[in-house]
Parts: C-alpha cells; sequence; structure tokens
C-alpha cells in the first residue's frame, strides 16, 4: 500500500483559467505568463489535499530507477514489480519519495497505473 496527494498539473487553457480564478490575475495577464512558461512549468491545482491509499499490488508499476538505485537512461519509466520498489526503498527512500513524482491512471474509477514520471 501507498498513500498518494493528488494534484492536477495544469497547462494551457486549464492554467490561465486557474490563475484567473484563484490568483486574480486578468485573463491577458494570466495569458502572458502561462505563454511563457517553460516546457517543465506547470500551475498544481491540489484543491483536495486528502491522501488516498493505493494497493500497489493490483496496478501496472512503472520506476524511473532499477531497484540498486541506477536511474535508467533514456528518461523512460520501467515496468517493475513491487518487490522493485521495495527494494529500491530501502537502497534510498528518497529516490522513491521525493525524486520524482507519480502519474496516476484512473480508469472507470479505479486506479489501473502508478508510474513515476521523469520531470526536468
Amino acid at each position: 500500500w501507498a498513500d498518494f496527494d493528488f494534484f492536477n498539473m495544469l497547462r494551457g487553457d486549464s492554467a490561465v483559467a486557474w490563475l484567473v480564478a484563484h490568483e486574480g490575475l486578468s485573463e491577458a495577464d494570466a495569458q502572458i505568463l502561462v505563454d511563457d512558461f517553460a516546457d517543465s512549468e506547470f500551475i498544481e491545482d491540489n484543491s483536495d489535499p486528502t491522501v488516498t491509499t493505493i494497493d500497489l499490488r493490483d496496478v501496472a508499476l512503472h520506476l524511473m530507477y532499477f531497484p540498486d538505485g541506477t536511474m535508467v537512461s533514456d528518461a523512460t519509466p520501467r515496468p517493475s514489480a513491487l518487490i522493485d520498489l521495495y527494494n529500491l526503498y530501502h537502497v534510498d527512500p528518497d529516490l522513491v519519495l521525493h525524486s520524482f513524482f507519480y502519474y496516476i491512471t484512473v480508469a472507470e474509477g479505479v486506479v489501473v497505473s502508478v508510474d513515476q514520471v521523469y520531470w526536468p
């Protein structure tokens, strides 16, 4: 089991709308700000701060690291087993908890995959 704090990664029109609604920017100012974002920049909408627990035994899992702590060479997460995550955590907990965020895929209300995502 693992706990996740979900947030929405807003870019483009969604980011503009959020900046207008939550930061009080004019639409023009928000658009200028968003247009100037680097590829890796986004607005984090964390309107629900509750933590969600996911049973990792029942989902596809992809990690940016091998179980020994070596990072993948091409920034593509590798298919992993739960034991890989366990071993990686024991090598260096920060690689699991703080190095990259996770993309959670939900289908019909059920989590189907948890992917550690490379984000520069």
